[in-house]
Protein backbone atom coordinates (compact mmCIF):
# COMPACT_ATOMS: atom_id res chain seq x y z
CA UNK A 1 0.00 0.00 0.00
CA UNK A 2 1.25 3.75 -0.97
CA UNK A 3 1.20 6.53 2.21
CA UNK A 4 -1.47 8.86 2.29
CA UNK A 5 -3.94 6.28 0.03
CA UNK A 6 -7.16 5.62 1.15
CA UNK A 7 -7.89 2.29 2.21
CA UNK A 8 -11.33 0.42 0.66
CA UNK A 9 -12.93 -2.43 1.28
CA UNK A 10 -15.14 -4.22 -1.58
CA UNK A 11 -17.76 -6.22 -1.31
CA UNK A 12 -20.05 -8.27 -4.61
CA UNK A 13 -20.68 -11.72 -4.72
CA UNK A 14 -20.48 -11.37 -8.52
CA UNK A 15 -16.92 -12.30 -9.32
CA UNK A 16 -16.49 -10.24 -12.79
CA UNK A 17 -18.26 -7.15 -11.29
CA UNK A 18 -16.10 -7.13 -8.26
CA UNK A 19 -12.86 -7.74 -9.81
CA UNK A 20 -13.49 -4.72 -12.58
CA UNK A 21 -14.54 -2.21 -10.04
CA UNK A 22 -11.58 -3.32 -7.71
CA UNK A 23 -9.20 -2.91 -11.04
CA UNK A 24 -10.77 0.41 -11.34
CA UNK A 25 -10.32 1.95 -7.88
CA UNK A 26 -6.53 0.20 -8.29
CA UNK A 27 -5.69 2.67 -11.11
CA UNK A 28 -6.46 5.69 -9.02
CA UNK A 29 -3.33 7.48 -7.58
CA UNK A 30 -5.61 8.22 -4.32
CA UNK A 31 -6.99 4.80 -3.54
CA UNK A 32 -6.06 1.17 -2.61
CA UNK A 33 -8.28 -1.72 -2.10
CA UNK A 34 -7.21 -3.62 0.69
CA UNK A 35 -9.28 -6.47 0.51
CA UNK A 36 -12.04 -8.02 -1.69
CA UNK A 37 -14.86 -10.06 0.17
CA UNK A 38 -18.01 -11.86 -1.92
CA UNK A 39 -20.14 -12.95 0.99
CA UNK A 40 -21.51 -11.04 4.24
CA UNK A 41 -19.29 -12.91 6.48
CA UNK A 42 -16.29 -12.48 4.26
CA UNK A 43 -17.15 -8.59 4.49
CA UNK A 44 -17.72 -8.35 8.14
CA UNK A 45 -14.29 -10.42 8.70
CA UNK A 46 -11.91 -8.39 6.72
CA UNK A 47 -13.76 -4.97 7.91
CA UNK A 48 -13.39 -5.70 11.59
CA UNK A 49 -9.66 -7.04 11.21
CA UNK A 50 -8.23 -4.18 8.63
CA UNK A 51 -10.32 -1.25 9.86
CA UNK A 52 -10.49 0.44 6.40
CA UNK A 53 -11.75 3.74 5.52
CA UNK A 54 -14.38 3.36 3.59
CA UNK A 55 -16.62 0.01 2.73
CA UNK A 56 -18.35 -0.52 -0.50
CA UNK A 57 -20.61 -3.37 -0.29
CA UNK A 58 -23.78 -4.27 -2.08
CA UNK A 59 -26.63 -5.55 0.35
CA UNK A 60 -27.69 -8.58 -1.72
CA UNK A 61 -24.87 -11.00 -1.60
CA UNK A 62 -25.49 -14.31 -1.47
CA UNK A 63 -28.49 -13.17 -3.80
CA UNK A 64 -30.97 -12.11 -1.57
CA UNK A 65 -31.81 -8.52 0.38
CA UNK A 66 -29.26 -8.21 3.20
CA UNK A 67 -29.03 -4.96 4.90
CA UNK A 68 -28.46 -6.71 8.31
CA UNK A 69 -25.24 -6.65 6.69
CA UNK A 70 -24.95 -3.05 6.66
CA UNK A 71 -26.60 -2.24 10.28
CA UNK A 72 -23.74 -5.12 11.50
CA UNK A 73 -21.15 -3.01 10.14
CA UNK A 74 -22.10 -0.05 11.34
CA UNK A 75 -22.70 -1.47 14.58
CA UNK A 76 -19.69 -3.13 15.27
CA UNK A 77 -17.66 -0.20 13.05
CA UNK A 78 -18.56 2.79 14.62
CA UNK A 79 -17.84 5.92 12.27
CA UNK A 80 -15.95 3.99 9.29
CA UNK A 81 -18.50 4.88 6.44
CA UNK A 82 -20.18 2.77 4.21
CA UNK A 83 -21.49 3.41 1.02
CA UNK A 84 -24.09 1.09 -0.86
CA UNK A 85 -23.48 -0.12 -4.22
CA UNK A 86 -26.22 -1.79 -5.64
CA UNK A 87 -28.56 -2.55 -9.00
CA UNK A 88 -31.59 -1.75 -7.28
CA UNK A 89 -32.98 1.87 -7.42
CA UNK A 90 -36.04 1.00 -5.25
CA UNK A 91 -37.06 3.95 -2.80
CA UNK A 92 -37.92 1.02 -0.56
CA UNK A 93 -34.00 0.15 -0.50
CA UNK A 94 -33.01 3.33 -0.19
CA UNK A 95 -34.74 4.19 2.72
CA UNK A 96 -33.83 0.58 3.90
CA UNK A 97 -30.18 1.21 2.98
CA UNK A 98 -30.14 4.74 5.14
CA UNK A 99 -31.64 3.38 7.98
CA UNK A 100 -29.13 0.59 8.21
CA UNK A 101 -26.50 3.22 8.46
CA UNK A 102 -25.28 3.98 4.80
CA UNK A 103 -23.96 7.31 4.23
CA UNK A 104 -24.13 7.21 0.62
CA UNK A 105 -26.33 4.93 -2.31
CA UNK A 106 -24.93 4.23 -5.56
CA UNK A 107 -26.49 2.37 -8.25
CA UNK A 108 -24.60 0.11 -10.89
CA UNK A 109 -25.76 1.64 -13.81
CA UNK A 110 -23.50 4.68 -12.50
CA UNK A 111 -21.17 5.97 -15.32
CA UNK A 112 -17.70 4.58 -13.89
CA UNK A 113 -16.27 8.62 -13.19
CA UNK A 114 -19.40 9.61 -11.42
CA UNK A 115 -19.49 6.55 -9.12
CA UNK A 116 -15.49 7.78 -8.26
CA UNK A 117 -16.37 10.86 -7.94
CA UNK A 118 -19.25 9.99 -5.19
CA UNK A 119 -16.80 7.72 -3.30
CA UNK A 120 -14.20 10.14 -3.44
CA UNK A 121 -16.42 12.61 -2.00
CA UNK A 122 -17.50 10.05 0.90
CA UNK A 123 -13.70 9.58 1.45
CA UNK A 124 -12.83 13.51 1.60
CA UNK A 125 -16.04 15.16 3.51
CA UNK A 126 -15.33 15.73 6.80
CA UNK A 127 -19.08 15.41 7.55
CA UNK A 128 -19.84 12.21 5.05
CA UNK A 129 -23.12 11.11 3.55
CA UNK A 130 -23.70 14.77 1.02
CA UNK A 131 -25.73 12.60 -1.07
CA UNK A 132 -27.82 10.53 1.75
CA UNK A 133 -28.45 14.19 2.84
CA UNK A 134 -29.61 14.90 -0.39
CA UNK A 135 -32.12 12.49 -0.64
CA UNK A 136 -33.35 12.85 2.56
CA UNK A 137 -33.93 16.57 1.50
CA UNK A 138 -36.04 15.06 -1.21
CA UNK A 139 -38.04 13.46 0.51
CA UNK A 140 -38.97 16.43 3.39
CA UNK A 141 -39.74 18.51 0.24
CA UNK A 142 -42.20 15.89 -1.38
CA UNK A 143 -43.74 14.96 2.23
CA UNK A 144 -44.20 19.47 2.17
CA UNK A 145 -45.67 18.90 -0.78
CA UNK A 146 -43.10 21.30 -2.71
CA UNK A 147 -42.03 19.93 -5.76
CA UNK A 148 -39.98 20.20 -8.78
CA UNK A 149 -41.85 21.27 -11.19
CA UNK A 150 -42.42 18.86 -14.33
CA UNK A 151 -43.92 20.70 -16.86
CA UNK A 152 -41.10 21.06 -18.76
CA UNK A 153 -41.10 17.24 -19.47
CA UNK A 154 -41.64 15.87 -22.69
CA UNK A 155 -44.05 12.90 -23.01
CA UNK A 156 -41.14 10.59 -23.72
CA UNK A 157 -39.61 11.80 -20.35
CA UNK A 158 -42.69 11.25 -19.08
CA UNK A 159 -42.83 7.61 -19.74
CA UNK A 160 -39.68 7.33 -18.70
CA UNK A 161 -39.71 8.71 -15.42
CA UNK A 162 -42.72 6.72 -14.10
CA UNK A 163 -41.22 3.25 -15.04
CA UNK A 164 -38.07 4.70 -13.09
CA UNK A 165 -40.29 5.38 -10.54
CA UNK A 166 -41.40 1.71 -10.73
CA UNK A 167 -37.43 0.76 -9.61
CA UNK A 168 -37.36 -0.96 -13.13
CA UNK A 169 -33.49 -0.79 -14.49
CA UNK A 170 -32.86 1.05 -17.68
CA UNK A 171 -32.50 -2.13 -19.96
CA UNK A 172 -36.15 -2.87 -19.70
CA UNK A 173 -36.98 0.45 -19.45
CA UNK A 174 -35.66 0.63 -23.40
CA UNK A 175 -37.02 -2.70 -23.79
CA UNK A 176 -40.88 -1.40 -22.26
CA UNK A 177 -40.74 1.76 -24.26
CA UNK A 178 -38.81 -0.01 -27.94
CA UNK A 179 -36.21 2.41 -27.35
CA UNK A 180 -32.31 1.85 -26.86
CA UNK A 181 -30.85 1.83 -23.60
CA UNK A 182 -28.64 4.98 -25.02
CA UNK A 183 -31.96 6.73 -25.55
CA UNK A 184 -33.25 6.39 -21.94
CA UNK A 185 -29.92 7.13 -20.80
CA UNK A 186 -30.25 10.52 -22.65
CA UNK A 187 -33.94 10.96 -21.50
CA UNK A 188 -32.39 10.67 -17.96
CA UNK A 189 -29.71 13.03 -18.25
CA UNK A 190 -32.56 15.66 -19.82
CA UNK A 191 -34.39 15.23 -16.86
CA UNK A 192 -31.95 15.22 -14.43
CA UNK A 193 -31.24 18.80 -15.84
CA UNK A 194 -34.95 19.56 -16.00
CA UNK A 195 -36.47 18.96 -12.60
CA UNK A 196 -32.87 19.85 -10.88
CA UNK A 197 -31.87 16.56 -9.03
CA UNK A 198 -28.42 15.44 -9.34
CA UNK A 199 -28.75 11.47 -9.70
CA UNK A 200 -31.20 8.75 -11.08
CA UNK A 201 -32.18 7.58 -7.71
CA UNK A 202 -33.22 11.17 -6.61
CA UNK A 203 -35.56 11.05 -9.87
CA UNK A 204 -36.76 7.50 -8.71
CA UNK A 205 -37.90 8.89 -4.55
CA UNK A 206 -39.81 11.58 -7.11
CA UNK A 207 -41.34 9.99 -9.01
CA UNK A 208 -42.43 7.22 -6.20
CA UNK A 209 -43.03 9.06 -3.56
CA UNK A 210 -44.29 12.49 -4.69
CA UNK A 211 -44.02 13.41 -8.86
CA UNK A 212 -46.60 10.33 -9.82
CA UNK A 213 -46.24 11.41 -13.19
CA UNK A 214 -48.51 8.76 -15.26
CA UNK A 215 -47.78 7.38 -18.38
CA UNK A 216 -48.44 9.11 -21.39
CA UNK A 217 -48.96 7.27 -24.66
CA UNK A 218 -47.43 8.05 -27.43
Amino acid sequence: MTAGKHRILVADDHPLFRRGLVDWFDRQHDIDVVAEAQSADECIEFALRLRPDLIIVDPQLGGFDDYATVDRLRSRLGAAPIVVLTSSTSPRDVARALEAGAVEYLTKDMHAGDLLAAVRHVLSATDGGAHARRLLASDSRQAAGTQPPCAALTDRERQVLALVGTGMPNKLIARTLDISEGTVKVHLRNMKRKIGYRSRVEIALWARRGGKVPITQS
